[in-house]
């Protein structure tokens, strides 16, 4: 049986901010010269842990909209945290994600 899409996500996210020098804090993503970028640009260095779930969607499923509701899933965050377990800087994230009602 093949793995739930979440987990693929979960998984490429961990590789792509596995090493500390690729994590990132108050934005969603950094390019190279530290600027803001989108976590979907090629350019993009540096990922805060929403924005490497969002890089990883972008990756599977090749749809920058699909790839943000992707992340901001419930279920994708309550994965993702366990799969962190202390590294998770989820709760204090700058990118707070409001649910919509």
């Amino acid at each position: 049986m093949s793995k739930h899409l979440n987990v693929h996500i979960i998984e490429r996210a961990r590789a792509l901010i596995a090493d500390e020098a690729h994590w990132c804090r108050r934005q969603i993503a950094l390019d190279s010269d530290g600027m803001a970028v989108c976590a979907t640009d090629s350019r993009a260095s540096k990922l805060c842990a929403f924005g490497a779930l969002v890089a990883s969607a972008r990756h599977l499923t090749n749809d920058c909209d699909q790839s943000y509701r992707l992340a901001r899933g419930d279920a994708i965050w309550r994965q993702y945290c366990a799969h962190l377990g202390q590294r998770c800087r989820w709760p204090r994230c700058c990118h707070r994600i409001q649910k919509r009602s």
